[in-house]
């Protein structure tokens, strides 16, 4: 990788919560390569920010990221896959915008406090009865 590409990198750990609207709002891609996630909340904070994501096809992610709509999915630990991923929707922006879109719409209707209390209440309710 050329020394200009890798000045363009930052990595930014341990950062207190009041600074993730403007972290996510500063990427272009949130690229979250995990194999141990049991949610991905990440994912959800980047859609807030209409930002396409890219996670991994393990764990739970596979249930939170639909694949080609709101996000990609590659394999665990495999490097050229998530390149690839992440030059494709750098190469192709609106359709990176189009997945954070999706993303977005995905927090606004499923992740809010009534649709879950709602998918709570269903539960309760199965196992009551």
């Amino acid at each position: 990788m050329p020394d200009e590409a890798r000045e363009k990198i930052i990595f930014c750990y341990n950062f207190p919560d009041q600074e993730k609207p403007w972290l996510f709002s500063a990427i272009d891609v949130l690229a979250y390569p995990s194999g141990f996630e049991s949610f991905g909340i990440s994912f959800l904070e980047a859609w807030a920010a209409k930002k396409p994501v890219i996670g991994c096809n393990r764990g739970a992610t596979p249930w939170v990221i639909d694949a080609g709509q709101d996000g990609l999915l590659v394999e665990f630990q495999n490097e050229k896959m998530l390149a690839e991923a992440l030059l494709l929707l750098l190469k192709n922006p609106a359709w990176a915008v189009s997945l954070g879109e999706n993303g977005y719409q995905k927090v606004l209707h499923r992740y809010n406090w009534p649709a879950i209390g709602r998918q709570f209440r269903e539960v309760y309710s199965r196992v009551l009865t």
